[in-house]
């Protein structure tokens, strides 16, 4: 098996890159909101061995670097200044000041969208600055109209799927590759004085690059230096990700291997960044993610074929005479029950000390199949609470090599090294 086999089929560019004007085929314009990185056709990220020219050497994007209630602020600062200087004669300093800003914004709504974890603190504030565009408030009338229209998707979406309601009680993605930047890391662009806009920016990986590009392990995904000097990473604005919400295998097969649960997000395998359920609360369980080192390692049962998989919250609760309350990933797991419709289950090496559990990836993550919910169970934990675990079985006749075999292949040495060689960046 080739390296790249976690690589999902046909990704497409996206109408939401977040590049500078200027840099490579970046549009030339802040306000082109809505322009892709480059012409021609879509590159494609399916296994198939064409690669790309590295025609995007000089492409440079913003990426977020601030918190959730910065982010707002500069929601607010942009109405502010926009409304303001409408009509006027605007110097161009005041064009750079609103162009530094609209592209700020549109990299908070891409992080937004993609990556930010909500918390119930927050919620309430980035709910209402969202509403904003929503209502047609005549103070974001001047506003570039890209940025009106993803914020009122992101409305939508804020309000059907319940952002912020619970937060996970521990993080599912490998935190391994989270490393003190080195010379080896992208070049950011020297910062530019005055406005803080709480972004920095990258040059993006080569299409042709063997690890970052379109056929390497870690397509989608783009790295970053932090203001603090940290390496961070987020998903390539260029290129748009498969969606998570639908049932079934969602064009992947088992055995596809991929290296953070952040890829598994760009290619449609599972829905969140650090959560372990993704799902909805009305419709059901897409996926789930099996840590092999994870808190609750010593409550779940994986036997391969079957798992019990222990509902959030489980380690914390100390009632001995009621279940802590539903998080939005175990609600969606008693709707997989009562519907059957299957969830695709993923198993990562986890973090942390210790040995992974018998069926773990021993790097990464893993597509396993799909599963139905059977059964749902109470058990009492350490602390003598009560705590909700969920029987999944595995849903027999699926393509590619059983589970035995899988466990004995996948991740193959080429996928091992090119793991290895992630942290030495493009």
């Amino acid at each position: 098996m080739s390296s790249n086999l976690g690589a999902a089929p046909a990704t497409t560019l996206s109408p939401d890159a977040v590049l500078i004007p200027g840099s490579g085929s970046a549009p030339d314009s802040a306000h082109s909101l809505g322009a892709t990185s480059g012409g021609g056709a879509a590159p494609s990220g399916a296994p198939n061995g064409d690669e790309q020219p590295a025609d995007n050497e000089t492409d440079v994007a913003s990426i977020w670097d601030g918190s959730l209630e910065e982010g707002r602020r500069q929601i607010t600062t942009l109405i502010t200044k926009t409304k303001r200087f409408h009509g006027s004669d605007q110097a161009p300093s005041v064009v750079a000041e609103l162009d530094r800003r609209a592209r700020s914004v549109r990299a908070f709504l891409f992080y937004l969208e993609h990556t930010a974890t909500i918390s119930p603190t927050v919620k309430e504030k980035i709910h209402a600055a969202l509403n904003l565009f929503k209502t047609g408030d005549n103070r974001t009338a001047h506003v570039p109209r890209g940025i009106i229209d993803k914020a009122v998707e992101l409305f939508d979406r804020f309000e059907d799927e319940n952002w912020g309601e619970d937060e996970p009680d521990e993080p599912e993605d490998d935190t391994s590759l989270a490393v003190a930047a080195t010379p080896a890391a992208p070049a950011a662009a020297p910062a530019r004085p005055g406005i803080v806009t709480n972004t920095v920016e990258t040059r993006l990986p080569p299409r042709n690059h063997p690890i970052w590009g379109i056929n390497g392990i870690m397509h989608g995904v783009t790295r970053y230096v932090k203001k603090n000097g940290g390496i961070g990473y987020t998903l390539d604005s260029r290129y748009a990700k498969r969606p998570f919400d639908v049932f079934g295998h969602n064009g992947l097969v088992p055995g596809y291997w991929w290296p953070t649960q952040l890829v598994t997000l760009f290619h449609g395998a599972h829905g969140h960044q650090v959560r372990g359920i993704s799902g909805s609360k009305d419709h059901g369980a897409y996926s789930i993610v099996i840590s092999g080192r994870s808190i609750y390692g010593d409550m779940d049962e994986d036997t391969g074929d079957e798992v019990w998989y222990s509902a959030d919250n489980s380690r914390k609760n100390t009632s001995r005479n009621s279940l802590p309350a539903d998080s939005n990933g175990s609600q969606s797991l008693r709707i997989s029950l009562a519907t059957g419709s299957p969830v695709r289950v993923l198993r990562s090496a986890g973090h942390g000390a210790g040995a992974a559990h018998h069926w773990a990836p021993s790097v990464g993550y893993r597509y396993d199949g799909l599963y139905t919910v059977v059964r749902v169970r109470q058990a009492t934990n350490d602390n003598g609470g009560l705590y909700a675990q969920f029987l999944l079985r595995r849903v027999q006749g699926q393509p590619g090599p059983g589970l035995a075999v899988l466990r004995q292949t996948i991740p193959n040495n080429q996928q091992k090294a090119d793991f290895g060689r992630i942290n030495a960046g493009y």
